[in-house]
């Protein structure tokens, strides 16, 4: 029973598997969107005027939402494999993850960058009205509880 609860841990490169490919799929997804917008912001229009630059940067603003979510499945499998798998792995000193309160600073610091992009495409979209307030205080308040969070763990684990 011992050697196989020892050996179970395996499963979890079942999840190491899914957020990597996960995570190549986006990065992959974003250079293609990278790619077309360019395309068709710069090669398919005879004009360069104003409003083609508002919708090139909107869509590259939501892009890199895309390469930041990427990001944050690569760290996350990069996590699980480090924590129970190997822990030998060469990197860089700050992506190392010690316990699941590493992996789940790293994960919360993404959340941290990607919400104020995602807030800022559709800051950049927005045409009228009060419901940009609401999404505004939405994603203020929920940067303010990942704040809390981060100070509790990093408070519990000074090393972090």
């Amino acid at each position: 029973m011992k050697r196989l609860l020892e050996n179970s841990r395996y499963i979890v490169l079942i999840g190491v598997f899914g957020t990597f490919l996960a995570s190549l799929s986006l990065f992959l997804f974003g250079i293609g969107s990278v790619i077309s917008a360019i395309f068709k912001a710069l090669i398919t229009s005879n004009q360069f005027e104003a409003g083609r630059i508002k919708e090139l940067s909107v869509v590259l603003i939501q892009t890199i939402d895309i390469f930041l979510l990427a990001t944050a499945f690569y760290i996350i499998a990069l996590g699980l494999y480090e924590l129970f798998i190997d822990s030998s792995l060469q990197l860089p000193h700050w992506l190392e993850i010690k316990t699941l309160d590493d992996l789940e600073i790293r994960l919360l610091s993404v959340v941290v960058v990607i919400l104020p992009v995602t807030f800022l495409g559709k800051l950049v979209e927005w045409k009228s009205g009060i419901d940009i307030l609401w999404l505004g205080l939405a994603v203020g308040s929920v940067l303010l509880s990942v704040a809390f969070i981060q100070y509790v763990v990093t408070k519990k684990h000074p090393g972090n």
